[in-house]
């Protein structure tokens, strides 16, 4: 019995102890099972917030791209922000300061904002906002495709086409209508080679709005500010910053030019429809103040538009025959002179005593030789030996190869420099050819200096042939170039004044006078420039055709025609110089050029009277 009872009690404790280690290994499994689903529902948990945290964040961070703020249970949070505010540029005003050449203005326009801002499908929005502004709906499907956000669509929108749009895109989304700053030109084609462009982005491209861009470029400054939720500045990080801050010091400085804005619109008309008439390549016209040395007037045909200018000048880097419109022929084409070219050796010859006005000069009956070369007169003359005066009247290419070997190659050379020839006149425009003149050690001795004498063998822009002829008709003197007159803050305030001019003495006042009586010659009876006289006033100058030359080779039946000439003759005020590219008909200077030059005088000289008696 006592063996039978120990049996079973240990039997009975070792199933006990059987089924506590099973209880405790149920309980176990309970709580791993307990522990496993209370962390799988942690995780879900956690998901699911950061899930609506992130739903959030992205919901605030458009809020805070469109508006500086984040709302978060309808309140709003200011929010620190680094406020950049850009000043204006600068304008560019004619010699009144009352005309403007270029200005900027803010202007509606069609921005796309982005493709997460769409509210309605890209094919619905391209098709709506094609009917609005005329565009194709790829081009809005494009932009939606593959431009980024502040992509400009299209600018300059009118009142009732930027209200249409700004209901449209509130509707549809993804586009927006705000206003930006706009580049604008009032003169629009007389003077767009002159003042020049702006880029979409903002660069200036060449011209007026190139050459003085630090003056006219506009500053921006940064400081951080809590802004409110309509981004008013409500409390600025540097107050005592914030405070002092005038908008108006950002703005680029307005650039006052010698150029007259009338006298511009009038030269560039009658010079372009001359060029349209005679069937020519391009022309320019200068108009200068030989008083003041001033630029009044710098015309170029065929002119640049924006347009224009992305399809022919970004992509064509070939050399200008004159027919390109992407540069200013004023200043960037360079020709022979011809025959105007003979006022300049005759100024040297005469200021070196070589002739007067009555000195012979051998015609050779109008036919004569320059090395292997027969040259030929236009205007022929039936004595052998005429006087200077006449020769220039007539324009005599074998008396003055028979003057420029008399003068020497290096006395040319000197005479030629002297004039400001074959050098930048330092006008403050980008771009600006030199021209050149040979160098005297590389002259054909007896053949360069005869053509040199009658204008060939060199190359000169038109601008060098005003200011050569300014001095002429300012009796010697000259003076530097500069087409800035002031600069002025866009209220008024004067910053900058062009010095008054600083003459120095070129040739001699006797010499002056003789060449203007050579000029005035030209244009009376006989003489080659009649074409270029307006009733009533006496005018001279000279008349040129120079064969076209291109890498050294002359183009058969190709020529520029030009006149270069002062008006009155007493007192000159106004020096012109015309000049037509390549004319399909009357190719010489005096029919081509000269009543360009005659219309010019007819109308400028009452003008700049009156202008120089108001004190303009």
């Amino acid at each position: 019995m006592t063996v039978g009872r120990y049996i079973t009690s240990r039997f009975q404790r070792m199933n006990s102890a059987i089924m506590d280690k099973m209880h405790d290994a149920e309980t176990l499994r309970i709580r791993l099972i307990g522990a496993v689903f209370t962390i799988v529902l942690l995780v879900g948990l956690v998901h699911a917030a950061n899930q609506t945290m992130s739903v959030r964040a992205i919901g605030a961070r458009v809020r805070l791209k469109e508006s500086g703020f984040v709302t978060f249970k309808n309140l709003d949070y200011r929010v620190l922000k680094t406020q950049t505010i850009k000043g204006m540029r600068g304008r560019i005003l004619d010699r009144t300061a009352r005309e403007v050449f270029a200005q900027s203005s803010m202007k509606p326009a069609l921005i796309f904002k982005g493709p997460e801002f769409l509210r309605q499908g890209p094919a619905d929005t391209a098709r709506v906002l094609s009917q609005a502004t005329g565009l194709p709906e790829d081009r809005f499907l494009w932009v939606i495709a593959r431009k980024w956000p502040g992509f400009v669509v299209q600018r300059n929108l009118g009142v009732y086409k930027a209200t249409l749009l700004q209901r449209i895109t509130t509707k549809y989304g993804g586009f927006v209508v705000r206003r930006i700053p706009t580049r604008n030109y009032p003169a629009s084609l007389t003077a767009s080679n002159l003042i020049g462009l702006m880029s979409k982005q903002g660069i200036p491209l060449f011209g007026a709005e190139r050459g003085f861009d630090k003056v006219l470029k506009a500053k921006q400054d940064r400081f951080k500010a809590y802004v409110d939720h309509k981004t008013h500045i409500r409390l600025a990080v540097d107050v005592s910053k914030a405070q002092a801050f005038d908008p108006a010091q950002l703005d680029g400085s307005d650039v006052v030019l010698t150029v007259d804005q009338r006298i511009q619109a009038i030269a560039y008309m009658h010079l372009a429809r001359q060029v349209k008439v005679l069937g020519a390549k391009g022309g320019a016209a200068i108009v200068m103040d030989p008083k003041t040395f001033q630029v009044l007037a710098m015309a170029s045909v065929p002119a640049i538009s924006m347009s224009m200018y992305t399809r022919k000048c970004v992509s064509n880097s070939r050399d200008d025959d004159g027919s390109s419109p992407c540069t200013n022929k004023a200043i960037q084409f360079s020709y022979e002179p011809g025959s105007v070219g003979k006022v300049f050796s005759l100024a040297t010859a005469i200021e070196h005593h070589v002739v007067d006005l009555t000195s012979m000069l051998d015609t050779h009956h109008g036919t004569c030789k320059i090395g292997s070369n027969t040259v030929h007169d236009t205007h022929y003359s039936k004595s052998r030996w005429i006087t200077v005066i006449e020769a220039t009247k007539h324009s005599s290419n074998c008396a003055f190869a028979f003057l420029g070997k008399k003068e020497g190659p290096q006395m040319l050379y000197n005479g030629l420099k002297a004039l400001g020839l074959g050098r930048r006149t330092g006008i403050g425009l980008p771009g600006e050819q030199s021209g050149y003149i040979v160098p005297v050690s590389r002259w054909k001795r007896g053949i360069t200096e005869a053509g040199v004498s009658y204008g060939y063998g060199y190359r000169v822009t038109p601008l060098q042939i005003a200011r050569a002829i300014s001095i002429i008709a300012n009796n010697g003197m000259g003076a530097p170039l500069n087409i800035k007159l002031r600069v002025q803050s866009q209220h008024g305030k004067v910053l900058w004044q062009a010095p008054k001019p600083h003459f120095v003495r070129i040739i001699s006042r006797k010499t002056a006078v003789a060449v203007r009586k050579a000029m005035i010659a030209v244009t009376q009876k006989g003489g080659t420039g009649t074409l270029a006289v307006p009733e009533g006033i006496c005018v001279g100058g000279k008349t040129g055709t120079a064969k076209i030359n291109v890498r050294g080779h002359y183009r058969a039946g190709h020529y520029v025609a030009t006149f270069a000439g002062f008006a009155p003759c007493d007192d000159p005020r106004l020096v012109i110089v015309v000049t037509i590219i390549d004319p399909k008909f009357h190719k010489y200077g005096g029919s081509a050029a000269g009543p360009v030059f005659r219309d010019l005088v007819r109308t400028f000289l009452p003008m700049v009277t009156q202008s120089k008696e108001a004190g303009i």
